[in-house]
């Protein structure tokens, strides 16, 4: 017959330990049927993430405590699951995000989802949207998602600081946000990406690669099939770049088939790399325009002053000198 899975209050508890001090619990209770209605929950509360990592052999220094909660609804043809997800104290690499959080919901074979992520400097990242999913209980099988399915994907990103990059790549100075409003549409086959991308009030200097750039701007538009370079602003010490054009794409951005592209690049004294072992000042314009089989550089471009010292460039990639 049909059968039926009874968690009677289920309870397993341990001593909290390491970056969780407090008691983890993991908690189930309810019904799972393959023919009827369903009501089934279960609780995850102060379950430590390092110590699941480590367990793992997993060499990241990663930090936080999840909760994590489900509920299965609905019936065993259409069952409906919803929850949601915090990690507190999340860390990584010793940079915190005091909100890191998320839910979702199935409805309609598809699944909605909404995270937050809140770094500790400023800003906030916001994504949400639906994407296919579909499963039954009567069967126990899931639908694997096809091709033409829709989906809609809406990534927010309001001053999002730069300096969180520091965690993922070290670096001697690094300031600045990000804006963005993304959305993702159409299906898994053919999906439109639409939306801005701004780079605000930056700054990055990475002393060992002689790059010392001291004001960062961008301002790029992104429409299904063209990509619209309003404006790419690097100011180094002694001069700047300046960038503008669009980059167009035969169907779509996610094929990178491009054509009729344009790029116009203007320096001025500009230093790309400034090191005592290396360095390199321009000044002219440059371009790149073209399609994907037939791209083509050009400009007029001087090189104003340069130093090349091989053996720190040989030593900065790991080449030997013997």
């Amino acid at each position: 017959g049909d059968s039926v899975y009874v968690v009677n209050n289920l309870h397993l508890a341990c001593n909290g330990s390491g970056s969780s001090d407090e008691m983890q619990i993991m908690s189930a209770n309810g019904i799972i049927r393959q023919k009827g209605e369903e009501n089934f929950d279960l609780n995850v509360s102060n379950f430590s993430i390092p110590e699941a990592l480590q367990l793992m052999n997993f060499d990241q220094n990663i930090n936080g405590i999840l909760n994590i909660s489900l509920y299965v609804r609905g019936f065993a043809d259409k069952p409906l699951l919803d929850g949601g997800f915090t990690i507190d104290k999340a860390k990584y690499n010793n940079y915190g995000f005091p909100v890191f959080a998320g839910s979702f919901e199935t409805m309609n074979g598809k699944i909605g989802i909404k995270s937050t992520v809140i770094p500790q400097d400023s800003g906030n990242l916001t994504v949400q949207g639906q994407i296919p999913f579909s499963m039954r209980l009567d069967s126990m099988t899931f639908k694997t998602p096809a091709q033409s399915d829709s989906i809609f994907v809406h990534l927010l990103a309001d001053k999002l600081p730069l300096r969180m990059i520091n965690s993922f790549m070290p670096m001697d100075d690094i300031s600045g946000y990000l804006q963005s409003d993304l959305k993702v549409d159409g299906t898994l086959q053919n999906p439109n990406l639409i939306g801005t991308i701004q780079l605000k009030d930056g700054k990055l200097k990475m002393k060992k690669y002689g790059i010392d750039y001291r004001k960062l701007l961008m301002n790029v538009a992104i429409q299904e099939d063209t990509v619209s370079v309003d404006s790419v602003y690097i100011r180094s010490k002694d001069g700047s770049m300046f960038a503008h054009g669009q980059l167009g794409f035969q169907s779509g951005i996610y094929n990178g088939d491009l054509k009729n592209s344009q790029i116009s690049i203007n320096f001025d004294h500009f230093n790309p790399v400034d090191n005592k072992n290396y360095n390199m000042q321009l000044s002219g314009d440059a371009g790149i325009h073209g399609t994907k089989n037939n791209l083509i550089f050009d400009g007029d471009l001087t090189i104003l002053q340069a130093l090349l010292y091989l053996p720190a460039i040989m030593q900065l990639t790991g080449s030997s000198t013997a």
